[in-house]
């Protein structure tokens, strides 16, 4: 599995959010998954209020293509992997780190 196309993605998806990000599709099925989107919505919610819609669209799609590609456990594991980089890379922008 390729994880250059969800880093994108999700990188793309950082500026807004609501909730706790997994929405009504509920879990990935990937807890490193679940805990990125989780993060990622939390950094989001600190974006202006007028990006928040694009974003918020942009987090669901994150979180829907991680639950449509954790098929089998091999991709659950480079799933995870790719998760808990993409989490750590959070911790690099400034937006995640405003209180």
């Amino acid at each position: 599995m390729k994880t250059a196309p969800l880093l994108l993605l999700t990188t793309l998806a950082l500026g807004c959010g609501k909730g706790d990000g997994l929405g009504p599709g509920g879990s990935t099925g990937v807890e490193a998954c679940d805990a990125y989107v989780t993060r990622l919505s939390a950094c989001a919610r600190k974006a202006p209020p007028e990006t928040r819609p694009a974003h918020e669209a942009s987090i669901g799609a994150a979180r829907d293509l991680f639950e449509e590609k954790a098929q089998t456990e091999g991709d659950k594991v480079a799933l995870g992997d790719a998760c808990k980089q993409m989490a750590d890379a959070l911790a690099e922008r400034p937006i995640c780190n405003q209180d």
